[in-house]
């Protein structure tokens, strides 16, 4: 997987999950401490399957 799509892809992660956090009323320092594992989580799995699917 290039290196510039994941970077994408994290980007387009973040920016669903904090308008999903903050259309859940949660405060910007918890937004973060929540998502970044949810996108490392996301990327980790889009990694998993690209080179799942290269076999």
């Amino acid at each position: 997987m290039p290196q510039y799509l994941k970077i994408v892809l994290m980007t387009i992660t973040a920016i669903v999950m904090n308008g999903y956090l903050t259309s859940l009323g949660i405060d910007t320092v918890y937004r973060f401490i929540i998502a970044i594992p949810i996108i490392w989580l996301v990327a980790w799995l889009l990694e998993k399957i690209t080179t799942y699917f290269k076999k």
